[in-house]
């Protein structure tokens, strides 16, 4: 045996003996668990998306002999040394992991990945780019295999079979993980401006990542890699170049030498949420290497307040379409802080870091209740973006407390609203934090806390024809003096609420929690019905109907959901309210869903109305879901195995950390969803069903009582089952029958 790199490696002769290695089949679990063992690898190996498939069916890689050849373009020597580590997930420069199922299109999602991140990076917008044109319309490869190289000279200039160049979005050709007919989706198109190989040396492909964002790569991908669950991978015996990958970036602190994290496109189920910790040199990770860089429209303009510009009206008179405002830490105040309309710009106000909850914490726009903070009013399009900003105290007799949208369609991202009002004493008026007309803004990641409106929408208001999608947000003790405490819909607006929590909000009549008047599809066969899935509804009130859900003529969806502890006036509409004035036919359809009482105790006006309708459809049931901690505004699910937490990747336990079976307490709505929905977004021990509430089918769900998990595989549990015991004793005795099982009571079996 020796050392290559940092890696074990063992002749490729002797591991098909010993291994029994076969890339006609279905990996053998029980075999790559007893290799790992045996070996003493650094990782876990167990059922996941991928081991359903043979390694024919996901390696589709062919390097062509002119690689060896290609000019090196290497990027700019660096300016200072690199960094210890770096991950372009923290820069918020990473789209959703994505699964290429059976189809041996590896080399499009490397390729598609790269651009997508260097389009996030470039724009901070996501774009979801279609990896099924390159399979059915490029000349780069099929589902039987391809190259990356040759899908980036598509999105460069290669025409493909409809004789054009560039990318088109995944709405435009969806992915089918099969060949099929080229459709020649219709423009947009996205190009890049160029790409080049990197020097396959651990230095060059650092500094190409640091410089144009995450890179392409070729491994050895074998059964042990196939069936990864989490882990530092330091096996080496793989030796046939046969998959794509990214590198998002590295960690020289981890492992013998250092590792890079590496991204898959076997869903995010497989290993760490789509993700592998693997070190340099394993399994000829890092071969052919490749940058492409992207300049969306044109190379924006980076302006910095307060360095460059004294504030952001200064900024944002200087700044032009695609351009960048950046603010640094600090308190925003004042004419030229405040009120800003953006004119038509599409132009991004961001902090330095979205993505980490300190920086946005500390960038704040205080408009001292003087009036707003943004107004949108010149249909600004999604490019036009607020990211990473704490805004509050905006205050203003009228719509919007610190946001008026009207015909506009921006992107508001990882902001937090707090202690906003729009007031009015005559006409009360609506959107404590933020107002909509007839606009479809994209709401994601953000928090509305302890806003208040005279009129409606104590958080959030949606009129006229307005149609945001409102996702991962949290809506927490927001006030409406009238209808919806936390979000109000009202007359033609199909707003659609996704893995978010509105809970501890107050309407003075209809609506504690979400209040929908007059929202409906425009016909009885449109599927565009506005939908609630996901969400947890909790603890809202309201002072006449609906505590925690109102319906006045519409047609709402609910599904995979929580609706719980609501309260109202009328004691018989608690949770639901529904209300029909015979102008449209009120339904709603409930399915899959946690609701106290289920059908008992909810209000149909009038009671004897036809076309008044609660569908109780499949699923539903009435237990209570026991949310970790509702008074510290903890509603994540209760686990003896506890969840993921993306903010400081660590697995958090609410069981007390013992070793008791007796507080091992597990929510009813863990495993609880819809069956048909695919579980793609929750991590390894969460079972085959979806969890119901705002955290089902994403990372932060809450893992499944039936397994046995591990937080961790500690230094001296060789085989990684989780705790030391004879097989072990032989390495080391110190940690005779330690166990690391979660729930803990598994220990004493």
């Amino acid at each position: 045996m020796r050392k290559m790199g940092s890696c074990t490696f063992v002749g490729f002769s002797l591991v098909l003996v010993l291994c029994g290695i076969s890339y006609g089949d279905k990996p053998d679990l029980q075999a790559v668990q007893k290799r790992v063992r045996e070996k003493q690898y650094k990782f876990r190996v167990g059922p996941n998306p991928a081991t359903q498939y043979t390694l024919e069916q996901l390696c589709g890689l062919k390097v062509p002999p002119s690689v060896a050849s290609q000019k090196v373009q290497a990027p700019p020597p660096p300016q200072e040394p690199l960094p210890e580590s770096f991950d372009w997930r923290q820069l918020d420069g990473c789209t959703p992991v994505k699964n290429q199922g059976g189809c041996g299109s590896c080399w499009a999602f490397a390729a598609i990945g790269v651009v997508e991140s260097q389009y996030l990076i470039q724009s901070y917008t996501t774009l979801d780019l279609s990896e099924q044109w390159l399979v059915s319309c490029g000349t780069a490869g099929t589902c039987d295999g391809g190259w990356y190289g040759g899908a980036f000279d598509h999105m460069l200039n290669v025409q493909d079979k409809c004789n054009q160049i560039g990318a088109p979005l995944e709405e435009a050709f969806p992915y089918e993980a099969k060949d099929v007919p080229c459709a020649c989706p219709e423009e947009p198109r996205y190009l890049i401006t160029q790409w080049s190989a990197i020097s396959q040396d651990v230095q060059s492909m650092k500094q190409a990542i640091m410089t144009y964002g995450p890179i392409a790569v070729s491994i050895a991908a074998d059964d042990m890699f196939q069936c990864y669950i989490g882990g530092i991978f330091d096996a080496n015996v793989g030796t046939d170049i046969n998959h794509a990958v990214i590198l998002v970036g590295w960690d020289d602190s981890q492992g013998e030498n250092g590792v890079w994290y590496l991204r898959n496109s076997w869903g995010s189920g497989w290993g760490e949420g789509g993700y592998m910790r693997i070190e340099y040199g394993c399994n000829q990770v890092g071969s052919s290497p490749a940058w492409a860089q992207m300049i969306p429209e044109n190379d924006p303009n980076l302006l910095d307040v307060p360095a460059q510009y004294p504030d952001i009206k200064a900024a944002l008179a200087k700044a032009g379409n695609g351009d960048i405002i950046t603010l640094w830490p600090g308190v925003y105040s004042g004419p030229n802080n405040t009120n800003i309309n953006f004119g038509g710009k599409d132009v991004q106000i961001r902090s330095i870091d979205p993505s980490d909850p300190n920086v946005v914490a500390q960038t704040i726009i205080d408009c001292r209740n003087s009036g707003r903070a943004f107004v949108y009013e010149n249909e600004e399009t999604a490019a036009s973006m607020l990211s990473g900003l704490t805004i509050r105290n905006g205050s203003i007799n009228d719509n919007g407390g610190a946001i008026f949208c009207s015909y506009s369609h921006p992107t508001i991202k990882n902001c937090v609203f707090e202690n906003n009002r729009a007031a009015g004493t005559i006409l009360k008026k609506n959107g404590g934090a933020l107002a909509l007309y007839n606009s479809n803004p994209l709401i994601t990641n953000c928090k509305f806390i302890g806003n208040s409106a005279t009129g409606a929408g104590g958080g959030i208001s949606c009129r006229d024809g307005s149609s945001p999608i409102i996702s991962n947000c949290q809506v927490l003790n927001n006030t409406a003096g009238a209808e919806g405490g936390g979000v109000f819909c009202w007359i033609n607006s199909i707003a659609n609420l996704s893995h978010s929590v509105i809970a501890g909000n107050q309407a003075g009549s209809f609506g504690g929690g979400v209040y929908f008047y007059e929202c409906t599809a425009l016909s009885a066969i449109d599927p565009n019905v506005p939908s609630v899935d996901f969400v947890t509804i909790t603890d809202n009130t309201a002072a006449g109907y609906g505590g925690g859900l109102c319906l006045w003529d519409s047609k709402i969806k609910l599904n995979n959901s929580i609706l719980w502890n609501n309260t109202s006036g009328e004691s018989a509409g608690g949770q639901i309210a529904l209300i029909d004035d015979s102008l449209d036919a009120t339904t709603l359809s409930v399915n899959y869903c946690d609701v106290t009482g289920l059908i008992q105790g909810h209000l149909l006006e009038p009671s004897d109305s036809p076309e008044c309708t609660l569908e109780w459809g499949k699923g539903n049931f009435d237990t209570d879901p026991m949310f970790v901690d509702p008074a510290a505004g903890d509603y994540h699910l209760k686990s003896a195995s506890g969840h993921y937490e993306p903010a400081t990747r660590l697995w958090v336990l609410d069981d007390g950390n013992n070793y008791n079976p007796d507080d091992d307490l597990n929510s009813p709505c863990i495993d609880a969803g819809d069956p048909d929905v695919e579980v793609t977004g929750e991590y390894a021990c969460n079972g085959s069903r979806v969890n119901l509430g705002a955290f089902g089918n994403t990372e932060q769900a809450s893992r499944s009582s039936g397994q046995k998990c591990c937080m961790m595989c500690i230094a001296t549990d060789f085989n990684c089952d989780c705790r030391i015991n004879l097989e072990d004793l032989a390495y080391l005795l110190e940690d005779w029958l330690q166990c690391n099982f979660l729930p803990r009571h598994y220990c004493d079996d």
